[in-house]
């Protein structure tokens, strides 16, 4: 089936069965969210994705049922597939001398393929590393380091690490984030009667600081995960959690920096990838 840029398959039935909300029994669809520069000078197409259900996560393993093209089918793109809309899970570089090379991403699901190009016209360009006009002009990414390493990224490409446990034994993952300052804190307009500022009712909520927190998800591996904070609120710059893994084998987490856990758009949040090795 083609898909169209927005990643929403054509329509094929009336618009009135479009709307039905499905708790399980359909698919995903990879969705293209655009390009961007990075700060390397590389042009990074990302993607996100749309499961249709609202109740049933799915998984698709890396194969011919979830790959990426040209190259190898494997270039980052998750297995573990959330409910509803995730946008810009991961990007792909494009390669400097071949930018006209048409990067797709293919899922097929319950006998349904898509397939979804990423186009470089204009039109696509999106601001992932700062935001363009608006009431926050010039927002910026969290950056989101690994203390364990030292490695710091800002926007959807990410950075990553590498660690090790055993099955059952709670696995301690934390990031330290720092941000730009914007959006600003929200000082509170709020009026007061004569009556409340002489009576001592007058009381100034306080200022509202914006609410930088870290999503953690389950982006490929397995077996259950489990954390013991997936939305975790940062403190003194660092938010830190506990994973366990019911089966062994090779996992992957997502840490998504945020600065409202209610973002739209597609600026300003980090991604953050955790692999992890499970052993028995």
């Amino acid at each position: 089936m083609t898909v169209g840029f927005n990643g929403t398959p054509q329509a094929n039935s009336s618009s009135e069965a479009n709307q039905i909300r499905h708790s399980s029994g359909q698919n995903v669809v990879p969705v293209y969210e655009g390009w961007f520069e990075d700060q390397d000078g590389n042009i990074q197409v990302t993607f996100g994705y749309l499961n249709r259900n609202y109740e049933e996560i799915i998984d698709i393993p890396i194969g011919s049922n979830n790959a990426i093209a040209p190259g190898p089918a494997d270039q980052g793109q998750p297995t573990h597939f959330l409910l509803r809309r995730e946008k810009s899970v991961f990007t792909v570089a494009v390669p400097k001398s071949g930018l006209d090379t048409e990067i797709t991403w293919t899922l097929s699901h319950r006998g349904q393929t898509y397939t979804i190009p990423a186009n470089l016209n204009p039109e696509f360009n999106i601001d992932a590393l700062q935001q363009r006009g608006g009431e926050f002009d010039g927002n910026t990414p969290p950056v989101l380091t690994f203390p364990a390493n030292g490695i710091s990224s800002s926007g959807p490409t990410g950075s990553s690490l590498e660690l090790d446990t055993v099955v059952t034994q709670p696995l301690t993952v934390a990031v330290k984030i720092t941000d730009d300052g914007l959006p600003p804190p929200i000082e509170h307009d709020v009026f007061y009667s004569r009556f409340e500022q002489r009576s001592g009712v007058a009381v100034r909520p306080p200022v509202t600081q914006p609410a930088l927190k870290v999503l953690w998800t389950k982006y490929r591996g397995p077996g259950v995960v489990s954390f013991s904070e997936s939305e975790v609120a940062i403190a003194d710059g660092t938010a830190t959690t506990m994973v366990t893994f019911t089966r062994p084998g090779e996992y992957v987490l997502r840490a998504k920096a945020v600065e409202n856990a209610g973002s739209f758009g597609l600026c300003c949040w980090t991604n953050g990838y955790v692999r992890v090795m499970v052993t028995p």
